[in-house]
């Protein structure tokens, strides 16, 4: 019993010391994800080079936590918002990549990072183009946000990119009340720029949903 209760022990240090090992290289994601929420839309050279840095920062948080739950999810995080400013066939391959990770780390921890590994992949289904060419699937974008809204259902981002989805398939009633929540949420601390922006276009959707005429 004193043995099993000293191996247990260890086995929490080592993964204590391996949590903190990833924290530079995602406090680094954060900083970047937030820099690039500060862009206006035309500034496509900065967004390109922020995306840039992101890409090295994300795989090296991979190679040294190759099997880390944590690890992956950010790891996809950056490569969906990359694939999403390239497109083509470069987004396509990298879309398939970020999944392929994903669906590792719900593997080994089914609530995705408090939801945002469901949130990730609904993003990739959105965006992805379907068959034959990669995965994309509104009915599994639709599955996977409403996972996200689930686990997290007090989240700025978990509540608006549903909330932009929903509007974009037409349940524009919905939408209006994910949007709502989005708007009531806590700006995450290490994400606040990237939080704000998502609760401005919130706020947008609730403004264009209110001055929709009457059917």
């Amino acid at each position: 019993m004193t043995q099993t209760i000293r191996i247990a022990s260890v086995l929490l240090l080592v993964l204590a010391g391996l949590a903190h090992a990833q924290e530079p290289y995602i406090a680094q994601i954060k900083t970047g994800l937030n820099a690039i929420a500060e862009l206006g839309e035309k500034e496509r050279k900065q967004h390109q080079a922020l995306l840039d840095e992101l890409l090295v920062q994300a795989d090296a948080l991979l190679e040294t936590h190759p099997q880390a739950p944590e690890a992956l999810v950010w790891h996809a995080v950056v490569y969906e918002q990359y694939a999403n400013f390239r497109g083509g066939f470069t987004g396509v391959k990298l879309a398939k990549q970020a999944r392929e990770h994903l669906e590792i780390a719900i593997a080994q921890d089914p609530d995705g990072l408090e939801g945002l590994a469901y949130l990730t992949l609904g993003l990739l289904y959105e965006r992805t183009p379907g068959w034959p060419v990669a995965f994309g699937s509104i009915r599994s974008a639709d599955e996977m946000y409403a996972k996200a809204a689930d686990i997290r259902p007090h989240g700025v981002d978990t509540n608006y990119q549903y909330a932009r989805f929903l509007k974009s398939i037409e349940r524009k009633e919905e939408a209006f009340r994910y949007a709502q929540k989005a708007l009531e949420a806590t700006p995450r601390p290490a994400l606040e720029a990237f939080d704000k922006a998502q609760q401005q276009q919130a706020l947008k959707l609730i403004g264009a949903q209110k001055d929709a005429p009457a059917k």
